[in-house]
């Protein structure tokens, strides 16, 4: 092998090495999550319940499927507040939801 050609390939591996280290970077960005689920006074499951949740990053909004579970993944850490509403329910709020890195939340 002449000496140009070991050194493109120095080239070509330096480079590769380059591109690949901020995507190892970046694949260990801790993030958490909320899980939950929304039931009448009864325990009963409420599926459809609007829930918003509020905080670091814009706010997001889900709908509770068939078995009244909800949940919001990919979260940064810090401080969030939730709300639920379903028509005829009061209102739930959930002020203060810290959110940890790799850590999920369960209401």
């Amino acid at each position: 092998m002449s000496t140009v050609s070991r050194w493109i390939w120095i080239v070509v591996l330096a480079f590769a090495f380059l591109l690949l280290v901020p995507m190892a970077a970046s694949a260990q960005e801790e993030v958490g999550g909320i899980y939950g689920t929304v039931t009448d006074p009864q325990g009963e499951p409420l599926p459809g319940v609007s829930v918003s949740l509020a905080g670091v990053g814009a706010p997001r909004v889900r709908t509770t499927d068939a078995l009244g579970k909800f949940r919001f993944l990919g979260l940064d850490p810090g401080s969030y507040s939730l709300q639920a509403k379903l028509d005829g329910f009061s209102a739930v709020d959930y002020p203060e939801i810290v959110i940890r890195a790799g850590r999920n939340t369960t209401l």
